[in-house]
């Protein structure tokens, strides 16, 4: 199957081989915020993160399931990686871009496409397979599956496209040289 990546998931890719990450048994949130100097806290309030100079945490809320657990902590580990400043003094606009960016992160990260390569697609179970490996909820997983299978169909389409333009162009250039032949005659 072609697809075609991101530049979201390309900057999830080029994270992973950083922290040597290759399989999803090797996501744990615990060691990438280690590796990251991240302490992660638990608390009774919504999931957020804290930076404050060289000092960084991600505050999850207490008593989540451990699968949404998993992507409360992806989404506050986009925040830390990708944005700047406090949502505080910020614009709506821009407090919902941020937003919008943590939650494409979260998509990417918890379920990386190059590691969900190496699953059978047409199989069965591949939803409770892909939820089992990556430790995430059923319907994330199954959210994430229908996109890949729609990108890579999107992709497919646009080839089906560009290999009809160059056949329809090749077809008229022909054509046109076919009509000067029998003008030229």
């Amino acid at each position: 199957m072609k697809y075609i990546h991101t530049h979201r998931e390309e900057y999830v890719m080029s994270f992973y081989k950083k922290l040597n990450i290759q399989q999803p048994r090797e996501i744990i949130p615990s060691d990438i915020a280690q590796a990251l100097h991240i302490y992660i806290k638990y608390h009774d309030k919504p999931s957020n993160f804290q930076c404050v100079g060289r000092y960084k945490a991600i505050m999850l809320q207490q008593g989540l399931p451990r699968e949404e657990e998993r992507l409360h902590f992806f989404h506050e580990l986009g925040h830390l990686l990708r944005h700047a400043g406090s949502q505080l003094f910020m614009p709506n606009e821009f407090t919902e871009l941020q937003e919008w960016d943590a939650n494409h992160f979260q998509f990417y990260a918890a379920m990386p496409w190059h590691m969900m390569r190496q699953f059978d697609f047409q199989s069965i179970t591949i939803v409770e397979e892909l939820s089992d490996s990556f430790q995430v909820p059923p319907s994330f997983a199954e959210r994430k599956l229908a996109f890949v299978l729609h990108k890579a169909q999107e992709y497919q389409a646009h080839l089906n496209d560009t290999y009809d333009y160059k056949n329809t162009y090749h077809l008229k250039e022909q054509f046109i040289t076919d009509k000067q032949a029998y003008y030229e005659d």
